[in-house]
């Protein structure tokens, strides 16, 4: 595609700012060219200067404005007709989506731009796309057509004698390999590109050290690996990395020629760097999760550098305290983010978004009657379709994430920390590491840290125990005995004297019953008549206690209508609105059957009558509907209670689901985590007392797991969840609950926590089949702050 005479200019001079690497410049002038070309009325030619603008965002790591300048321009060339323009900025997609830990969505981006070039391409996108998806692949585990796409796209760069595409294709062939352990294959890949790019410096681009430094690292030839990275740190532009990851690989050389001061110094050099980076991600909690894939392995070297640190677990350690926030901030970095974020979107989303959410919807829940793969690769590109209309409507500059204590000063973030902990209280943090494992302890005037049994040995101990519990085996109290001593008996006595324990850890330690643990006294009885226990996603989610907002009304939800057997169901007959036409993804065969939960009627009932609410107000029968739910949050209840079926059809947390029952028409009513996420609540308790409501998995280190996590980026300041499917009951355990939250003393979420330890005490002491810990260690609260 030619440029105008009057566009030509513009277009070279952004050219030659790209060739010195002067990228604010070259996105300054490529924008004005897009501009002239609007006006022109040339919007195939103004996709592509808008599309070569957001390369420039890319190429200086800003992937929050590169991802939604690429996403416009990609709408606007395929709209303009321009395919060959689409394919090339889906193959810029496919490479940012990688950046940002989304491999499915990166897998999507790549095949859309091979179906949008045509088959005789000679530009070379072919090329780079199937080099993309030759990455994908192997990230997401299937290294043989990892190959084969590999060796396609060296094959067609080799045709068009594309030196730079060969180049590339080679060097991400030898990255894979790399990752794979394969290192003979590594090398093999890796030197050629280095190869070409010598040979053929105009044309290959520059040579790629930081890969041939870590191949050299693998290799165990740790002066060579430094040289090769002292080469990338000399032209840090050229590299091909953010400069986090250099200073990263720095650390591990230096940690492994034996100068631990000097790898941490690294450390925190890729640390500090790592946050800006991470602020720079796009402005979803979805996309900013996954970043943290390629930071998981920076913190966790860090800290375990820190932790083998000979005075980690002396009193005033240095280490100790670096090791305990450098775990705290990566813990829950991509939720605070999203939070401060969505406190400054005031952007509303288009139609589409709401259309599109709706099919998505009606999608999940006919996934709920079969496990259709074609179905689930469908709900996969909805949901990247909703993520990027979001990116579109939201794109906001990052919001600071880090106050300048908290980046700087060891001592004032701690001492921060500190204050907000009552004197009652001790914050628990565990870290489960590549090579350690800890916990830190901190009081209102006190710190200490210690040494844990391996990861792998706890986390298969607290297994064992959560699987003996949920079945009331006799071997419960055996192995609870055992993970105690291995999590808390290196504790002090003046901690384990503490009243009120507020954990933070990583999810295996979140689903295991900690409540039900032995108390490891002489008197015996469980850790929960001796502590209350409450989760924050992270120390850094402390705030000083207010008082927990009790103003709004009492919102009940549940007892659908789940099947047509339901005597309620009958009443539909001689309802005489208008008949409701289904969402074209049901079909006669996908109609979700589930059992009535017989006891939840009587729950809410039995919960609304302590708040003073009449049973009409509830959103029971064919009252519990979507619509209806998202009308009465709009009333800012103080409490919601939702007794429903909690079902995950396809393994993921966002793709949990909570089922309300059937309307009238017979189609399902669902709420999913993107219902969720874009309601408002300010503050207030959400309690979910379905079918393992919050125990969704979620990798680390996000920390809050399912719809848990959903409801306090709605804006709960607490949530009350179930790990595992608790028996359809009459509500006797929450009914305790809601009498001690609304007569206690406590404040904030630690009221919640009071009325939680409150409520399993009763059922402990009440003698009856309830006080069994397969019924009562099932519930726990995750407070926001």
């Amino acid at each position: 595609m030619e440029d105008t005479p009057e566009l030509r200019p513009l277009h070279e001079r952004a050219s030659a700012a790209v060739r010195r690497g002067d990228f604010a410049a070259a996105e300054v002038l490529y924008r004005q060219a897009y501009d002239e070309a609007v006006r022109e009325g040339q919007r195939a030619l103004a996709a592509r200067y808008l599309g070569n603008a957001g390369s420039c965002r890319f190429a200086v790591w800003d992937l929050r404005g590169a991802l939604s300048t690429l996403l416009q321009a990609h709408d606007m060339a395929a709209g303009s007709g321009d395919m060959e323009g689409a394919g090339r900025l889906s193959a810029n997609l496919a490479s940012l989506y990688i950046q940002l830990g989304n491999f499915d969505w990166a897998r999507q981006s790549a095949e859309r731009g091979l179906r949008e070039l045509s088959p005789d391409d000679a530009t070379g996108t072919r090329s780079s796309l199937l080099t993309l998806s030759g990455q994908v692949d192997s990230r997401l585990g299937d290294h043989e057509q990892a190959e084969r796409a590999f060796r396609a796209a060296i094959a067609e760069a080799d045709r068009l004698n594309n030196r730079r595409l060969l180049a590339q294709a080679w060097d991400n062939f030898g990255v894979v390999e790399l990752e794979a352990g394969h290192l003979q294959n590594a090398a093999r890949a890796l030197i050629e590109s280095y190869r070409l790019s010598v040979l053929f410096p105009k044309l290959a681009g520059s040579p790629n050290y930081p890969h041939l430094s870590e191949l050299a690292e693998r290799e165990g030839d740790f002066r060579t690996a430094w040289v090769l990275l002292g080469r990338a740190f000399e032209n840090p532009a050229a590299a091909g990395a953010p400069d986090w990851y250099l200073h990263f690989q720095a650390g591990r050389i230096q940690a492994h020629l034996q100068h631990r001061a000097a790898a941490l110094a690294e450390y925190r050099k890729a640390i500090a760097r790592a946050r800006t980076w991470r602020e720079g991600t796009a402005p979803t909690d979805a996309l900013r999760a996954g970043s943290s894939h390629w930071l998981d392995a920076l913190y966790a070297q860090y800290i375990d550098t820190l932790v083998d640190a000979p005075d980690f677990e002396r009193p005033g350690s240095m280490s100790a305290r670096e090791a305990f926030l450098a775990s705290e901030e990566s813990r829950s970095a991509a939720l605070r983010q999203t939070l401060l974020d969505r406190g400054r979107q005031s952007v509303s989303l288009p139609q589409s978004y709401w259309a599109l959410l709706a099919e998505l919807r009606a999608g999940q829940s006919r996934l709920l009657t079969g496990n259709s793969g074609a179905l689930r690769a469908s709900l996969h590109q909805m949901e990247q379709r909703l993520q990027e209309i979001e990116v579109k409507a939201l794109a906001l500059p990052g919001t600071t994430l880090y106050r300048p204590d908290e980046r700087f000063s060891v001592g004032q973030t701690l001492s921060s920390i500190e204050a907000k902990l009552s004197p009652r209280e001790v914050l628990l943090s565990f870290h489960l590491g590549l090579r350690s494992s800890c916990v830190w302890a901190v009081r209102r005037h006190g710190f200490e840290a210690h040494r844990l049994r391996a990861a792998s040995d706890i986390r298969d101990d607290a297994e064992k125990f959560l699987a003996a519990i949920h079945k009331n085996q006799p071997s419960a109290e055996r192995a609870g005995e055992k993970l105690y001593t291995a999590l808390f008996q290196p504790l002090g006595v003046e901690v384990q004297r503490q009243p009120e324990w507020v954990l933070t850890s990583e999810e295996t330690l979140l689903r295991t019953p900690l409540a039900a643990l032995p108390a490891g006294t002489a008197g015996g009885g469980f850790l929960v008549e001796r502590h209350t226990l409450r989760f924050v996603p992270s120390a850094f989610s402390l705030r000083a206690s207010l008082p927990l907002r009790s103003g709004g009304p009492f919102l009940g939800i549940g007892d659908g209508v789940y099947n047509r057997a339901d005597p309620r169901w009958r009443s539909v007959r001689s309802w005489g609105g208008p008949a409701l036409k289904l969402p074209s993804v049901f079909s006669a065969q996908a109609s979700i059957e589930l059992p009535r939960l017989v006891g939840s009627g009587q729950e809410l009932t039995a919960c609304a009558r302590v708040f003073g609410v009449k049973e009409g107000a509830l959103l029971t029968g064919l009252r519990a509907t979507r619509a209806g739910v998202e009308e009465a949050i709009q009333r800012n209840p103080a409490v919601v209670h939702i007794a429903a079926h909690v079902l995950q059809p396809d393994g993921r947390p966002e793709g949990a689901l909570i089922a309300l029952g059937l309307n009238r028409s017979g189609g399902p009513e669902v709420l999913t985590h993107y219902d969720i996420v874009g309601w408002n609540l300010h503050g207030g308790a959400v309690v979910m007392s379905g079918c393992s409501s919050a125990s969704a998995p979620a990798p680390d280190p996000i920390g809050v797991l399912g719809l848990a996590r959903a409801w306090l980026i709605a804006g709960a300041d607490a949530v009350v969840g179930t790990r595992w499917a608790d028996p359809d009951d009459s509500g006797s355990f929450f009914v305790k609950f809601y009498q001690n939250l609304r007569h206690g003393s406590g404040s904030g979420t630690r009221a919640i926590s009071e009325a939680l330890q409150a409520a399993q005490l009763e059922m402990i002491r009440s003698g009856s089949w309830r006080a069994q810990p397969g019924y009562w260690a099932s519930f726990y609260e995750m407070g926001k702050e």
